[in-house]
């Protein structure tokens, strides 16, 4: 009798749903703050940061790309256990701009747009080929965004009101399946493109922001974000066991792939007019206790009974976790056209605790940013780097049949070219 084995594995890094470059910044200039921009954003990212402030900033575009290197280890115990993956490496793209509606008796309108995108790994399935025995990759990748528009309408120095809107959406995934095996007989799996028409939920965002003199405040409060996503693909198995007989398979996925709390975000921020500098801190108060628990479910169809499935099942993770309270500092200084930009943030892990059987592991990450902006007239030039850390830490999980250890760095490069009047 011939076998197959399908093994899933689903796959979500670090702080739950929530990618690092996300969290960090969704363009060059505001991660080599290290994200801190409550107060401080001074682009269209307010579309994104504090759409309040888009009544300030006035005309601004942008374009960019980054680039993030996930240097992450696991180690697991030599064991028939599945081994949790490395995340992959990826490029990010994203671009915005700011449109002036009405500037009446010193009340004005501005309104925004910004897009973030990037491609992330969600789940990975290997294809066991008992008579070869060797495992055959399947990989499926989705390419999300993040979508912000708002408004901000300025009422006095004190005082500018913004409201905005948020939606991660995905536009296309890629499945790649790369298994084909001839012997008597010849069995093939067929490659799918996929496009995926996920549930999305558009999130509110409600802001303000004034000015005291030289310090700068500004309020955020943001609603929870989420992105389901559903992988299918089709297997086709030629001739099954010579019987002039084909085998077809259809196999379904799906699960929550990200979830962003609802966060209320502080940020104040002071400029030394003589020398300058501008410096800027945030608190990010976020809700991970009404996080919902993570799960997946796989479900497949066949026509042949031949078939022997193993190890294809549902997982719905017992994880609690935690509110938690984000640190980030940064701060610009100005030298003639250049602009030096640097940052630090702190955030607590935000896993409380879990039943062993899932593969969500976590821990406090700590980073630093550095950037350099150059100014001629209306063109801006943006270049940042951003370095997280976690440190090595230790865990034990049934799934992985004992002890996993965990740590390591994302290191995040950007560029962008802007206009700002």
């Amino acid at each position: 009798m011939r076998y197959i084995a399908f093994l899933f594995s689903f796959f979500i890094i670090s702080s739950v749903f929530a990618s690092g470059a996300r969290g960090w910044g969704i363009n060059a200039l505001s991660q080599s703050r290290s994200g801190a921009q409550t107060a401080a954003v001074d682009d269209y990212s307010a579309t994104y940061y504090n759409p309040a402030k888009l009544a300030i900033i006035g005309v601004s575009s942008g374009v960019g790309v980054g680039y993030n290197f996930m240097n992450l280890d696991f180690s697991t115990p030599e064991t028939e256990a599945e081994t949790p993956e490395k995340p992959d490496n990826y490029y990010s793209l994203n671009f915005g701009f700011t449109i002036p509606v009405f500037d009446f008796n010193g009340y004005r309108l501005i309104i925004g747009m910004s897009y973030f995108g990037v491609e992330d790994k969600i789940a990975s399935i290997q294809v066991f080929d008992e008579k070869k025995y060797q495992y055959h990759p399947y990989h499926s990748h989705l390419n999300t965004i993040q979508m912000n528009a708002g408004g901000g309408l300025y009422i006095s120095k004190l005082l500018s009101v913004g409201f905005g809107v948020a939606q991660m959406v995905s536009v296309k995934g890629e499945t790649s399946v790369y298994f084909e095996y001839k012997d008597n007989n010849e069995s093939k799996i067929l490659n799918k493109d996929l496009y995926l028409g996920v549930k999305h939920k558009i999130s509110f965002i409600f802001s303000i922001f004034g000015e005291v003199g030289d310090l700068s405040y500004g309020l955020v409060y943001r609603e929870a974000q989420s992105l389901p996503y559903k992988i299918p693909a089709s297997i086709k198995l030629k001739d099954m066991n010579g019987a002039g007989k084909d085998a077809n398979i259809e196999l379904f996925i799906e699960g929550i792939g990200f979830w962003t709390p609802p966060k209320i975000e502080l940020g104040l921020s002071y400029f030394f007019e003589k020398i300058d500098l501008l410096i800027f801190s945030d608190l990010s108060y976020q809700f991970w206790s009404g996080a919902p628990k993570p799960y997946s479910i796989t479900s497949i169809n066949s026509d042949m009974t031949l078939l022997k499935i193993e190890d294809l099942q549902n997982r719905f993770g017992s994880v609690k976790f935690r509110d938690i309270l984000k640190i980030a500092l940064g701060f610009s200084k100005v030298i003639n056209n250049f602009t030096i930009n640097g940052g630090f943030s702190y955030t607590p892990k935000t896993i409380e605790s879990h039943d062993r059987l899932t593969n969500y592991i976590d821990q406090d990450g700590y980073g630093f940013s550095l950037g350099l902006s150059y100014r001629l007239k209306t063109l801006v030039l943006n270049l940042s780097y951003a370095l997280i850390f976690h440190l090595k830490e230790s865990e034990h999980s049934d799934l992985y049949g004992g002890d996993v250890e965990f740590g390591g760095n994302i290191h995040l490069l950007s560029f962008e070219i802007g206009y700002k009047n």
